[in-house]
């Protein structure tokens, strides 16, 4: 595993020196091509969507990032953030609460934690989780059957 040491270490070094994150995460997802399932790879470029405001695509990589290593409490902070962005603010407490359980004295989710409570506090039913696209579409099919079939 010498080739995924030179490679991460290309990354740290490609990172550090990208003046601009756009330049980071293309760098970042040239090197997703050779390590598809690198969940510190999948966990930087996540970051650096996040860090762009693509918060869809930073979502992506720390779902997989999360999925490959449960362990990192940064990435359940990152997918909590991305989550936050999104008004799936049910979900990001969820991640907050995992980061907390993992690193308990991790301060920034402990803030963003007490914030978004505070916030699901003054707008109940807001930031509920949202279904997928495809539980919508089943959703609005089995919706049409019932009344009688397809639209013409």
């Amino acid at each position: 595993f010498q080739a995924e040491d030179g490679i991460r270490d290309k990354l740290v070094t490609g990172v550090q020196t990208c003046a601009l994150p756009i330049f980071a995460a293309r760098f970042i997802k040239r090197l997703l091509v050779r390590l598809p399932h690198d969940p510190s790879l999948l966990a930087r470029c996540g970051l650096v969507e996040l860090n762009l405001g693509h918060y869809e695509a930073a979502a992506g990589y720390l779902r997989q990032s999360r999925d490959i290593l449960p362990s990192d409490p940064n990435v359940h902070f990152n997918l909590g953030r991305a989550l936050e962005h999104l008004d799936e603010w049910q979900d990001a407490l969820k991640c907050y609460r995992q980061a907390i359980s993992l690193a308990p004295d991790f301060e920034a989710a402990i803030a963003r934690r007490t914030s978004l409570t505070e916030k699901l506090k003054e707008n109940p039913g807001h930031g509920a989780a949202r279904k997928s696209p495809d539980a919508d579409s089943a959703s609005r099919k089995k919706a049409r059957a019932g009344k009688g079939g397809r639209r013409r």
